[in-house]
């Protein structure tokens, strides 16, 4: 089985490896141990996570490009007719 050092892991999902040591403890992203105790990352559980990330950010991505379509009243307040006080 191949599996991943923290740093390539880290690499991967933009994370600092006390970061995967956090979220290893906290049960969210599960690492491998050897029997020296170090941790290791099953490349599949990671891609997932990098995944759904690059999804998200394509959705994200979508809706600027809409939101950019869209005219946008920069002044919203009206202004006074001639003549008359504010």
């Amino acid at each position: 089985m191949k599996v991943l050092a923290p740093r390539d892991a880290g690499l991967r999902l933009n994370l600092t490896t006390s970061r995967l040591a956090q979220l290893d403890r906290e049960g969210v992203l599960p690492a491998i141990r050897d029997s020296a105790g170090r941790r290791f990352y099953d490349p599949d559980v990671i891609e997932r996570p990098a995944h759904e990330r690059e999804a998200r950010r394509a959705r994200s991505a979508g809706d600027v490009q809409s939101a950019r379509g869209r005219e946008v009243d920069r002044n919203p307040k009206k202004s006074a007719p001639a003549g008359t006080l504010a």
